[in-house]
C-alpha cells in the first residue's frame, strides 16, 4: 500500500457519502494499535522486542511502534486534506480518535506535575 493510497481511499468515500455523512473519523485510537500491535504485542500483528515480551518472534519496539505512528498520522492527515477539498462535505466534520486516558499527580508537588505533564504529551500529544 502506497502513502497515496489512504488518501484516495478517503476521496472516494468523501465522493460517494459526503452528501449523507457528516461526522467523520480518519483512524481510531492511532496509540492503541501502535502500542499494542508493535511494541507489547498484546495486539495484532503482535510484534516487538524479546526483552517487551518474551512470546514474541520478530519486531523492534523501540523502532517500529514510532514508524506506524508517524504513518497513522499521515494517513489521517492525507484524508483532512482531502475533506477539506470535497464540496460536498462542507458541514462536516473530520477529526481523529485518541484513547481516553488521563493522569493525575499522586502528589501535590511540582515533580509529579511535570511527570503527568510528560505523560500527557507522550499519549495525547501527537
Amino acid at each position: 500500500m502506497g502513502r497515496d493510497d489512504f488518501g484516495e481511499f478517503a476521496k472516494f468515500a468523501f465522493s460517494e457519502y459526503g452528501h449523507r455523512v457528516k461526522h467523520w473519523i480518519t483512524v481510531n485510537e492511532p496509540y492503541e494499535s501502535s502500542l499494542g500491535g508493535y511494541d507489547t504485542a498484546e495486539k495484532a500483528p503482535g510484534r516487538c522486542s524479546k526483552y517487551i515480551n518474551e512470546k514474541c518472534v520478530g519486531g523492534d519496539s523501540g523502532h517500529e511502534v514510532y514508524t506506524l505512528s508517524h504513518n497513522l498520522l499521515l494517513a489521517h492527515a492525507e484524508a483532512v486534506q482531502e475533506f477539506r477539498k470535497c464540496a460536498k462535505c462542507k458541514d462536516g466534520n473530520i477529526g481523529i480518535v485518541r484513547s481516553p486516558m488521563w493522569f493525575k499527580p499522586y502528589e501535590k508537588k511540582s515533580s509529579s506535575e511535570e511527570i503527568v505533564k510528560r505523560a500527557l504529551d507522550f499519549t495525547l500529544g501527537w
